[in-house]
């Protein structure tokens, strides 16, 4: 649930970045996110209150780095755009 609810708030917090920002800017917070997530994961007391809270921006950070992966790739291979049944 934590991961489900983390991945809505990742979606939105994209779609409203992605117009202000270069996809490759908010990659770069997303990575950073993801780090900090880890980095949460290694130092955090084995506690549930600090699991639940990396894992929040791990899920957080995982859906900011899928979505703004796909507009480097569509950029450089735009005849590649959605999926094609061959």
């Amino acid at each position: 649930m934590v991961l489900g609810a983390a991945g809505v708030l990742g979606n939105l917090f994209v779609s409203r970045m992605a117009p202000r920002l270069s996809a490759e800017h908010v990659l770069k917070i997303g990575m950073l996110l993801f780090a900090s997530s880890l980095l949460l994961l290694r130092v955090a007391p084995p506690a549930l209150a600090p699991l639940l809270s990396a894992l929040l921006v791990f899920a957080f950070a995982t859906d900011i780095l899928w979505a703004s992966q796909q507009t480097p790739v569509v950029e450089v291979l735009p005849e590649h755009r959605g999926w094609h049944w061959r």
